[in-house]
Formats: C-alpha cells, structure tokens, sequence
C-alpha cells in the first residue's frame, strides 16, 4: 500500500469516527451546558436589543433578510477534521455593518433557534459525502 492511498484510508477512516460521535446524543452534563450557555447568550442578546437607541424607522424587512440568512447557513455544515463548521460569519459580518451593533445578537439568536429547537442537531453526518470519484 502506497502512502497516499495509506493516508486517504486513514482520513476515511477519521471522517467515518466523527460522523459516529455526532450522530450520538449529549449527555445530560453536555445538555445542561448548552442550555445554560443558550439562556445566558438570550438575556444579553435581549438586553443588548432593548438597549439600543432606535435610529428611526426599524428596517424590517432587512432584519427578515438576516434571519433568513442565517437560519439558511446555519443548516450548511462543512467536515473540517473531526468536526464540522458552520459558515454564519458569511452572513454575520455584512450584518454588523447593515444594522445596530446591538440588534445583531438578537437577530443571530432568532435565526439559529429554529434548528436548537427542533433538535436537528442529531442529523450531523447520517448522509454520506459523494467524493466523485
């Protein structure tokens, strides 16, 4: 066996060890973390939004736009060594230009609920990746 081929089995292999570990459940101590970190990054995001001097006429359907946005590239992931990334900051960083520092956690938090809460987070990796060849 040739060391290419070697090294492409053992990233098979890598892959096909991470796809098993997301497809697990948390445990409890995990859950209770996420949950804790999620309610904390809720009440400074509301408090951040309530804070923010309104500018005048709010842009709604810009706001509509970025929840979409991120709600739609919160649903891509990408395998990156054994784990995945998520690309929102594609969105993110035209949103703090686009609207008030302060609205920008809130409209994050509205456009990543919909996938916390309906526990789609155990769909990580069931589906295999065609590589062409």
């Amino acid at each position: 066996m040739s060391t290419p081929t070697a090294a492409i089995d053992l990233q098979t292999q890598l892959v096909a060890a991470s796809r098993e570990r997301v497809v697990s459940r948390l445990s409890q101590r995990e859950q209770l973390t996420h949950g804790l970190t999620a309610a904390a990054f809720s009440v400074c995001a509301i408090a951040l939004a309530l804070s923010t001097s309104p500018v005048g006429k709010e842009p709604w359907l810009l706001l509509a736009v970025f929840v979409g946005a991120i709600a739609l590239a919160s649903r891509i992931e990408l395998e990156v060594g054994s784990g995945f990334a998520v690309p929102v900051e594609l969105v993110l960083i035209p949103m703090l230009f686009a609207l008030p520092a302060g609205q920008v956690p809130a409209v994050v938090a509205v456009g990543r609920s919909p996938q916390a809460l309906c526990g789609d987070q155990e769909g990580h990796g069931d589906q295999p990746v065609e590589d062409g060849s």
